[in-house]
């Protein structure tokens, strides 16, 4: 079937009714053609008594992608037949020895796109980049799997319907990212002028397409695309398109009130890992009240979004505390079992300072023995600080774990001694 342009949206996603005969337009349901005569091999035998294979009376449809239109006779051999064997020497001499590969490679890519959802268009467009490619003949001794695959993915950024080179890789058997790469590379330089890519991909290009896997509903869908469209318009986002598109779900389902999609099932259905959504969305939430349109959110559902979780400290810097931690709580016990006490004072300073909260909790744990309780003591009057009205407060947001560890203490002298500061400097 020749592709049809819809006359009022101007689209080529149709489909056809086999029941009417009716050609319609997915995008607007308009009637394109009717009564359409199929072109394709009837589907009615009349050689059932037959043992052939391929019990069609009649061949395929004329393609134009062959060289041969795909209309070309065969001769079968035939034994004990003399002039069978001559015809089909003769057939063997014919240059169309290429139309037997290329066909088989656009039944690839037929499947394929069939895989992956693509209207009829598309597969025509792909096989149609293919048979050029094919001609130019520069990627020769490449993954012919990986030039399909890169010909079905240009074609889809050509109609507008992109897919992910990860959606991609995944229909295209023995295929990897990185020969998926290269390939598109390599036909993007030698076809720059046939192929025209003018048009970028950008996040917008995958929130409906996602949005529809997770059952997102009409209004969600549109706020997800206006908040990726504001995004790409008003703010430097550095981040992959699908990234982008997953962390616009991920908002507007959390101020959706009817059914929120977890982080998880969008991470599976976008094809984004949980890092990199959340990484994301603290790049877009200072500016959620710039990105998200107003008629979907107010301010004090602004609010409500939820805050980002507290990034872990980098593994080395936390190895480093942790050691130097060790060190000193190992000075520390040294000293206190040879009976030096006047050291004492400056180590536990020492742990105090380290900047990791697991180094006020050492503080606590080593100094606050039943023989050392006035250094206890200047341990909790360094980690709490007088205010105007006489209360104390926690450094480094630990007050949790420091109340725990002040629960466990059985003298009322620590309670009595933390309560003045002056008390606490004279012990």
């Amino acid at each position: 079937m020749n592709v049809i342009v819809c006359r009022d949206c101007k689209t080529r996603d149709n489909v056809l009714d086999y029941a009417s005969g009716d050609v319609i337009c997915v995008e607007c349901g308009l009637v394109l053609e009717s009564h359409f005569v199929e072109d394709a091999p009837e589907w009615r035998t009349f050689s059932d008594q037959s043992g052939a294979k391929d019990r069609n009376r009649v061949g395929d449809s004329y393609n134009a992608l062959l060289p041969d239109g795909g209309i070309s006779t065969t001769f079968s051999q035939v034994e004990g037949n003399s002039i069978s064997s001559c015809l089909k020497r003769a057939e063997s001499r014919l240059p169309n020895g290429d139309s037997s590969r290329l066909l088989s490679s656009l039944i690839r890519c037929a499947s394929m796109a069939s895989r992956l959802g693509l209207v009829r268009s598309i597969q025509t467009i792909a096989s149609d980049i293919y048979q050029k490619v094919t001609n130019l003949n520069f990627t020769k001794g490449k993954n012919q799997d990986a030039v399909l695959a890169s010909c079905l993915y240009l074609a889809c950024r050509q109609e507008g319907k992109t897919r992910s080179m990860k959606e991609i890789c995944s229909v295209a058997e023995g295929t990897s990212l990185k020969e998926l790469g290269r390939a598109l590379l390599c036909i993007e330089k030698h076809m720059k002028e046939d192929l025209g890519m003018g048009k970028s991909v950008n996040a917008a290009d995958f929130v409906s397409r996602f949005c529809i896997k997770l059952g997102v509903s009409y209004k969600a869908r549109l706020a997800a695309t206006e908040i990726v469209q504001m995004a790409d318009n008003r703010l430097d986002v550095r981040r992959n398109p699908m990234s982008v598109a997953a962390t616009a779900i991920f908002m507007v389902s959390q101020l959706h009130e009817s059914g929120k999609s977890s982080i998880e099932e969008i991470s599976i259905f976008c094809g984004v890992c949980r890092k990199t959504i959340l990484e994301t969305y603290g790049v877009l939430l200072p500016h959620a009240s710039m990105i998200i349109p107003a008629w979907f959110a107010n301010d004090e559902q602004l609010k409500a979004l939820p805050a980002l979780p507290l990034k872990r400290r980098d593994a080395k810097n936390d190895g480093k505390l942790e050691s130097e931690r060790h060190r000193l709580t190992h000075e520390l016990q040294v000293h206190k079992r040879n009976g030096e006490l006047e050291n004492l004072p400056k180590h536990i300073s020492s742990l105090s300072n380290l900047k990791d909260s697991s180094g006020w909790i050492a503080c606590m744990q080593v100094a606050c023995y039943q023989a050392l309780q006035k250094f206890a003591v200047n341990v909790l009057s360094k980690i709490f600080h007088n205010k105007a009205a006489g209360g104390y407060e926690v450094k480094d947001g630990c007050r949790h774990q420091l109340d725990s560890k002040r629960n466990s203490f059985e003298k009322q002298d620590f309670t009595l001694a933390i309560q003045d500061d002056a008390t606490a400097h004279n012990l």
